[in-house]
This record gives structure tokens, sequence and C-alpha cells, in this order.
């Protein structure tokens, strides 16, 4: 059952995966590696791993490292794992990018969304 909550509060659910989220991007990625990625408008990679219908970790080529990182896709706003239609999403971005060669965009090469750079 849903409550009506105070301005500026935000379910405890919402808390949790917000917080797995930043975890999730502090085990991918190192913040060396996510700051030379926000210094481009243009990278190359190889997808290593789908996380959801909107995420993929790359290896970014040219980095230094070898650690994945995690990538928003700027242009799809898909279900989190385990929300409703989260499967399907993450199966067609896997089918679509898994071990493939990707070319990561940005028009504001600093942008992040839960501190994955957005592409």
């Amino acid at each position: 059952m849903w409550t009506r909550r105070a301005r500026g509060h935000r379910p405890r659910a919402t808390i949790v995966t917000a917080t797995l989220a930043g975890l999730t991007v502090l085990l991918t990625a190192t913040p060396a590696a996510a700051t030379w990625v926000q210094q481009r408008a243009v990278t190359e990679g190889r997808s290593m791993r789908t996380v959801d219908g909107d995420t993929i970790n790359v290896d970014v080529w040219g980095d230094g490292i070898t650690t994945p990182q995690s990538i928003r896709n700027s242009g799809i706003q898909a279900m989190e794992v385990g929300q409703c239609h989260s499967a399907p999403a993450t199966a067609l971005m896997s089918s679509l990018t898994y071990g493939k060669r990707v070319r990561l965009t940005a028009a504001n090469a600093r942008a992040v969304s839960a501190g994955r750079p957005v592409r």
C-alpha cells in the first residue's frame, strides 16, 4: 500500500536501489577511469556485460585499465533489474551489444547518471 509522503522524501526501496547502484559503480569503475571517459566526447571499447536494459559494462580502449566501466545509454529508459519488463529489456540490450565493439559518444562529455557516464 502506498501512502502519501512529504516532499523530498523517497520510499525506502528507492534509497536501497540507489545505494546498490552506487556500489556497483564503485566496484566496476575507478574514479580515474571514469574521469578519463568523461573528458572525451567520443571513445570506443568492447561491451563486457549487460547490467540492465540501459546500462552496459564496457572495457574502454585507451583508458589505461582493464576494468570495465558502467556506461548508461542516454537514448533508452528501461526498468531496473527486478522491475516489470526488466528481463526482456536486458536480454535485448545483451543481444545487441554483448561482446561487440561499441562506440561511446556524448553531446556533453561530463554527463553522468547515478555515477555512470551517460553516452
